[in-house]
């Protein structure tokens, strides 16, 4: 429980306040504090939230800055509401993901295939489990479904509205699910 709860004052800010020590839990495999039920409620109220990166070696301090906001003991120094804190934690591990890449990135050559029927960006793409097909989604609304082996597009699909930000096939390849910011998420046949 956030301090003011605690305290008897709960707030919406008291939602952030226990989702973020949710989140610390999950990244660092230990809970905000321990203790009997008294013990834990007075770390709550009186002890800083220990740094992740005291409990995960190496741990991104960026993200670690986002959590420790979160769980501020004063309400308003917390973020705005719990979604501003889910997008700048979204935000936060994005930035970090990309660094890891670049780092971790090792030229290996040339393309085996370029495919390029999608008439803007690209923001997501999946193989399909049978591995003979590639679904791609962009700005463009649409999804594309392209021969691995050659890449010629094998279908479009452009059910959405918006920008297609994610793509997924069934085990069986037979269908794709794709979502969308128009709010949808639809399932369509990929043969």
């Amino acid at each position: 429980m956030a301090p003011e709860q605690l305290q008897g004052k709960p707030s919406p800010a008291s939602d952030q306040y226990a989702l973020a020590a949710v989140v610390y839990e999950w990244l660092s495999g230990e809970r905000l504090f321990s203790g009997s039920f008294i013990e834990v409620a007075t770390q709550h109220v009186l002890v800083p939230p220990p740094p992740l990166r005291d409990k995960v070696p190496g741990f991104a301090p960026a993200i670690d800055q986002v959590v420790q906001k979160a769980l501020a003991k004063n309400p308003e120094q917390r973020f705005a509401s719990v979604l501003e804190f889910a997008r700048a934690f979204e935000q936060v591990c994005q930035a970090e993901a990309a660094k890891q890449r670049a780092v971790s990135a090792v030229p290996l050559g040339k393309p085996l295939t370029i495919y390029r029927k999608h008439s803007s960006a690209v923001l997501s793409v999946a193989w399909s489990p049978d591995g003979t097909r590639i679904a791609s989604g962009g700005v463009d609304t649409t999804v594309k479904v392209w021969g691995a082996a050659n890449g010629n597009t094998f279908q479009t699909y452009s059910g959405h509205s918006d920008q297609v930000q994610s793509v997924a096939w069934l085990y069986d390849s037979t269908r794709i699910a794709s979502a969308s910011n128009d709010g949808t998420v639809q399932i369509w046949q990929a043969t």
